[in-house]
């Protein structure tokens, strides 16, 4: 698909929200014919953007004048069994993922981000150590800032950092990037690919559309998985062991290093980071990793002044210290893995022990693995939402019987609160999404930040 092919076309684009608005300001930019569809109910402040856009739209459902047009354009998230996919492909109607229609678009190199966890805080290192080292860098996709975005600010950056999410590496097809990083792999979305299969062919997708003179970073531990798709790619596996090519976690020298054609380079100490837990050295490593490809020469921490970096909201985030107890907000740990992950890498003080905060809507996983961490690195766990009687069903099965049971957020903390001692943790990672009473995972992380302040301010009384 070339831009100048465009001009007068009708384009559909499916989806409302701001990569669908993006995708819409795109498309008129490009002279067509615009009219935006969804299925469902959006905020007033989507329809006010779309009504000062001046394009054509349409709420709660999909009418026909959808497929009254050239090319159908689905935003972040449309699954491929969507009604309204189905019928146009059925009628033969042209239909392009969000970062295929974006790409010619692009007048930069584009280096993506994926994997099941890690990928938000991974993608802002690397565009902060680059944009720290000289280097014009954008940093968009799934992070809040829609890929579509970046041709529309009217300046081209020298690269883009992208964070993909499955969902659009699904329909990834066209688009050809110049690095990738995946940071793991474990089950997530499998309602939506149908199997965990599927989701890795999805995540694999980024380095199957890399370029033959690209590079991937990878955990080791998924080398094999995704080497299928590596066709020339070079690849840069990650490890806590030494490996002969790719970056060595050395803990006893606590630092971390890229081996690289026979040298070796270090890319920080593990104390210029401060992030908290294992997984996040992790992060920054497979960062500054890609940060030395994408340059083609050395850059440390230093340089690209790592120690500046603070934790995105909601990801292992350090929210307070209240009568000696940590309140840790991991609400981005929407799914057994993240929580697991974020249950071994961080450390208490000395002599404490964790109490977690679990539950929400679940995504249909098996909850043996995290009971299993649960019973290896907490004290206690307090079980609210949906999810709370299958996750304590799980816990019992694995001879953990330190929980409790209850209906809010605001009563989990309230009783975890009254579980822990002086160097304690209070974690909120709850292995679920926030959907059967939050709107997303950034509600529950401010409703859990709030009460976190309000037993500060009762902490005289404990």
């Amino acid at each position: 698909m070339k831009i100048g092919d465009l001009r007068d076309k009708r384009v559909s684009v499916i989806g409302a929200g701001i990569s669908g608005e993006a995708l819409a300001r795109l498309a008129r930019e490009a002279g067509c014919r615009v009219f935006v569809s969804d299925g469902g109910n959006v905020p007033r402040e989507r329809i006010s953007a779309l009504e000062k856009l001046g394009v054509g739209f349409e709420l709660g459902g999909h009418t026909d004048r959808v497929f009254e047009g050239d090319l159908l354009v689905l935003s972040s998230g449309i699954s491929p069994s969507s009604p309204v996919v189905e019928r146009a492909r059925s009628m033969g109607m042209p239909t392009v993922g969000e970062v295929d229609f974006v790409f010619p678009f692009l007048g930069s190199p584009v280096v993506g981000v994926t994997g099941s966890n890690g990928k938000t805080t991974t993608t802002s290192i690397l565009g902060h150590v680059l944009n720290a080292a000289g280097v014009s860098t954008a940093v968009a996709g799934n992070i809040g800032n829609p890929l579509g975005s970046v041709p529309l600010s009217g300046e081209t950056p020298s690269l883009v950092v992208a964070e993909l999410s499955s969902f659009q590496l699904h329909w990834c097809e066209e688009a050809s990037f110049a690095g990738g990083v995946v940071t793991n792999l474990a089950p997530d979305h499998i309602d939506w690919h149908g199997s965990y299969e599927n989701y890795v062919l999805a995540k694999r997708r980024l380095i199957e559309r890399t370029g033959p003179d690209g590079f991937a970073v990878v955990q080791l531990a998924d080398l094999d998985i995704l080497r299928g798709g590596s066709g020339s790619v070079r690849l840069y596996p990650l490890s806590w062991d030494k490996v002969e090519q790719g970056v060595h976690l050395d803990d006893a020298a606590q630092v971390a290093l890229l081996l690289m054609n026979g040298s070796v380079r270090e890319l920080f100490r593990f104390d210029q980071v401060r992030l908290l837990g294992r997984h996040n050295l992790e992060n920054a490593a497979m960062a500054l990793c890609a940060a030395n490809l994408v340059l083609n020469r050395p850059l440390n921490g230093e340089d690209g002044r790592i120690g500046e970096f603070m934790a995105p909201p909601h990801r292992c985030e350090l929210v307070g210290r209240y009568g000696g107890v940590t309140f840790v907000d991991d609400s981005k740990g929407t799914n057994v893995a993240a929580t697991v992950t974020a249950l071994r890498s961080l450390k208490c003080d000395p002599g404490g022990t964790k109490v977690i905060l679990l539950g929400g809507r679940g995504k249909g996983e098996d909850y043996q693995v995290l009971a299993q961490t649960v019973s290896e690195e907490c004290s206690y766990a307090v079980l609210y939402g949906e999810e709370g009687d299958r996750i304590a069903e799980a816990l019992s099965k694995a001879g953990f019987n330190r929980w409790s049971r209850v209906g809010s957020l605001d009563e989990a903390v309230r009783v975890a609160f009254q579980r822990t001692k002086e160097g304690d943790m209070i974690l909120l990672s709850p292995a679920c999404t926030s959907w059967d009473q939050y709107p997303n995972y950034k509600e529950r992380g401010y409703h859990f930040r709030r009460l976190a302040q309000e037993v500060g301010g009762r902490v005289s009384e404990r």
